[in-house]
Formats: C-alpha cells, sequence, structure tokens
C-alpha cells in the first residue's frame, strides 16, 4: 500500500553522506519502493535510487536557524510529498509550519539535545540549565503535532510519546562488509583507531597521550578520522609530544571509514562521563565490532552491560590505566581473538541495520496509512 509514496527526507546540519540518513533509512525506503529525495548539505553521489538536493552550508549556527530554516521550508513547500521526515531540532519550526499545511511528519530524534546543552562549552553557565529545559519543553510539546517519533535509542524514546515512537537503532548495514579491503601493511604495529567528532569531551587528549605512552612498549600509531570542533583544539592535539605517533585523516566517506576500521587492530571510545554520552550508543563502536575489532571504551555502568565481551573498559582520565587494558589485550592473542570473534558474532546474529529495518518501515505504514480506509 505504501509502494511508490513520496518521501523528503531534510536536515540543515548533517552531510548527505550520513550513515543513518542517507545509507540505512533512505535506502532501505528506495529499496522498498519508495520514492525518495534527500535534501542536505554535501556533494550529490552517484546513486539513481536517491533524488538529492543539495542544500547550502552555512558557516553559523544562527544564519544555519534562520536563513537555512527559511530557504529548507520554501524547499518543502514548493514539492508534494506525502511524508517529510526531519533530522534536526533547529528545523523543528519549519516542521510546525509544513504541518500546518497538511503534510504528515516524523521527527527523527538522533541525540539528547537537552543533555547535550549542559555540556556546551560555548554556552555560558549560567544559561545552560535554563536552555536545556526549554529546548526539552519545546521538544517535547512539538512533537505532540507530529505523526510519528524515530528515536536513536531507548534512553531517547523515553521522552515522547510512546504511541508514536519507534526506536532504530543506529546499527551497522552488513552488506558493508562485502567491500574489497586493504590487508594491514605491518602486522607488528599497533594500529588504533577513532572515528567521529574529534573534541575535548570525546577524550581526544587521552587518546593522543595514550598512544604516545603505548610507544614505550610497542609501535602504535593511530588513525583519527573525523572534523575538529575548533581550529584551537586542533592545535592544542597537535602541540603534544605523541602527535608524532598520530595520523590525521579528515572527514571519511563511509567506504573510506570501513576500510580503515577493517586495517586496524583496536578500536578506541573514551568519551568523557557526560550525561548524554553515559546512556548513548555510539555508531562506531558497532561498526569496530562488525569488522571485529575489540575496543577500549570508558567504564560507564551502562556500556559495561551493553558491550560486555566486545571492550575491554577503563577510567576514561586514568590514562596508564587505558594502556595497560590495551597491552593486556594485545599482548594476549587468546584474548584478542575471543573478544573479536564474540563482537562480529554479536553484530552478524542480532546487532545490525538488518534488524532495524523493519521497525522503520512499520513506524512509515502507520503514519500513512492512519486515517485511510
Amino acid at each position: 500500500m505504501d509502494m511508490g509514496l513520496r518521501v523528503c527526507h531534510i536536515s540543515s546540519a548533517h552531510r548527505n553522506t550520513d550513515d543513518r540518513i542517507f545509507l540505512k533509512e533512505c535506502v532501505t525506503l528506495a529499496q522498498k519502493g519508495y520514492t525518495v529525495t534527500l535534501i542536505a548539505k554535501g556533494v550529490v553521489s552517484d546513486n539513481s535510487m536517491i533524488n538529492q538536493i543539495l542544500f547550502p552550508d552555512y558557516h553559523s549556527r544562527f544564519g544555519r536557524f534562520v536563513a537555512g530554516g527559511v530557504k529548507m521550508l520554501s524547499y518543502c513547500l514548493r514539492r508534494n510529498d506525502d511524508l517529510i521526515h526531519f533530522h534536526d531540532p533547529e528545523l523543528l519550526w519549519v516542521a510546525l509550519i509544513l504541518k500546518l499545511t497538511g503534510r504528515k511528519i516524523i521527527y527523527d530524534v538522533h541525540e539528547d539535545l537537552p543533555r547535550q546543552i549542559l555540556n556546551k562549552q560555548y554556552i555560558p553557565i549560567a544559561f545552560r540549565r535554563i536552555l536545556a529545559v526549554l529546548i526539552e519543553i519545546t521538544e517535547r510539546v512539538a512533537s505532540c503535532f507530529f505523526d510519528g517519533i524515530v528515536a536513536a535509542t531507548d534512553d531517547i524514546a523515553r521522552r515522547f510519546n510512546p504511541k508514536k515512537t519507534s526506536v532504530v537503532r543506529n546499527l551497522p548495514v552488513m552488506g558493508m562488509r562485502n567491500f574489497v579491503y586493504d590487508k594491514k601493511n605491518d602486522p607488528s604495529v599497533l594500529r588504533l583507531i577513532y572515528v567521529g567528532g574529534l573534541s575535548y569531551d570525546r577524550g581526544i587528549l587521552e587518546t593522543i597521550q595514550i598512544t604516545g605512552i603505548l610507544n614505550k612498549s610497542v609501535s602504535c600509531r593511530i588513525w583519527l578520522a573525523g572534523d575538529w570542533e575548533s581550529a584551537a583544539f586542533f592545535q592544542r592535539c597537535r602541540n603534544l609530544d605523541a602527535w608524532q605517533f598520530v595520523d590525521f585523516l579528515g572527514y571519511l566517506q563511509p567506504a573510506e571509514v570501513y576500510n580503515h576500521i577493517s586495517n586496524s587492530d583496536i578500536g578506541v571510545c573514551l568519551l568523557h562521563p557526560l550525561p548524554n554520552y553515559v546512556s548513548s550508543l555510539p555508531v562506531k563502536s558497532f561498526e569496530y565490532m562488525m569488522f571485529g575489532k575489540p575496543m577500549i571504551m570508558s567504564d560507564f555502568p551502562y556500556w559495561l552491560s551493553q558491550y560486555k565481551g566486545a571492550a575491554v573498559f577503563s577510567d576514561p582520565f586514568d590514562i596508564q590505566g587505558a594502556v595497560d587494558k590495551i597491552l593486556a589485550l594485545w599482548q594476549n592473542p587468546s584474548l584478542y581473538s575471543s573478544v573479536s570473534s564474540f563482537s562480529s558474532g554479536l553484530i552478524l546474529s542480532e546487532l545490525n541495520w538488518e534488524t532495524e529495518a523493519a521497525k522503520l518501515l512499520n513506524r512509515y505504514h502507520a503514519v500513512l496509512t492512519k486515517g485511510v480506509k
């Protein structure tokens, strides 16, 4: 019944190569017969399944919120889609206006923004709690008018009406394992990898220092892939003595990310214990697991239960403790192999996008058939 219906995914903040938006949700919908359009910044790919419209890349948050919002609204009003699926809190006001015009709306909540706000260093401390509360209220009230909510984690989903909310976790696409990968150049070098935002609260300073200390015992290098939170923080990291052991890759397309993960040995995920991290499920952790890469992770209670058997854990601020955990894993082939096999097996059996796609499709069907006799 849903075949051929027109759906439009919109984002003013994410690139059009975003794993969750493009590779998982848009491709899944197109494969099921939907006519899918994606409006986002970036470069148009050669994927003929998805219609793509490039969105301007605004350099300021305020410009993106105001001018970007107006432009996105203009794009959507000129279209005749059956459903609009938006991905950014800054587009809440746009979505509300679109809802008033009779369009069906799904809000995809990737992260817990109110908790994130509490840790934004560029916002004065006195205003963070007030702003977090205002955003919480705004999201809750606005969501009452939307037709469906898609949440990336159970924790996020609890903030919304369960009757119209689906948890669609950001798990890896098993088909990506079929890429042809180069083999690791030097098996004697311990190759760490971190993929994601490069910021202070994601433990990047500690990760670089850990790499430096590891070189006192083994030959070790780390790949860092992602965007820096600021030029100042980038320079701060470059000034570390251990920077000589870093290979900075910049922002990578998904296929390049998988290529590097497959050629690494251990994935790093030493996020600081902030409210928006302690109950999160980092996307890259599952991608490390998909390729059978053991991980060193922060010892959050939630992560200890969720990733048991797939990682070793450390206090993210205990640099020597993390070094010891990594060495114990790397220098014990039996333990390394056991963790590797467990990780990839868990992804193969249950923690993959193929199991999540059905939840997305069911939510779409519920929204698009509501009120249809």
